[in-house]
């Protein structure tokens, strides 16, 4: 599978860079997160919002993610907190945030960067996709 930008439900721009994004908010869509995805255009990303109210720990795995990513560990006002690399299968990225952003590797961002989000639904509203990448 591979994102499309046909799908995104947001915006965040961020280290001098703009990305179209997902937003994983329920359960289910946090543990799917970018699994099973042949790649990542470089301008797109996945957001998982962890706690809206203000940051805790969390931890992220890259189990069938065949390509590195960034994490960015954000706060509850999208101040990049923390930033580490997920390498293909690594088992466990530990960090807190209210918010984590994932976007390929070597992006650039750093720890005290602030994000904007522009989100297409207030309601973050997730849709699936398919093995064909269709909603």
């Amino acid at each position: 599978m591979e994102a499309r930008k046909s799908k995104n439900i947001g915006t965040i721009k961020l280290g001098g860079q703009e990305y179209d994004i997902f937003i994983a908010k329920s359960e289910a869509a946090k543990q799917q997160g970018l699994q099973h995805f042949k790649s990542l255009p470089k301008d797109e990303g996945m957001l998982f919002v962890i706690n809206e109210s203000s940051p805790v720990e969390t931890f992220f795995h890259m189990h069938n993610v065949p390509f590195p990513l960034d994490m960015i560990f954000l706060d509850d006002e999208f101040k990049v907190l923390d930033v580490k690399r997920g390498n293909p299968e690594d088992d466990k990225i530990e960090g807190i945030a209210s918010y984590v952003l994932e976007v390929n590797a070597d992006s650039g961002i750093k720890v005290g960067d602030e994000a904007d989000l522009e989100d297409d639904d207030e309601d973050y509203v997730m849709k699936v996709l398919g093995p064909d990448g269709e909603a």
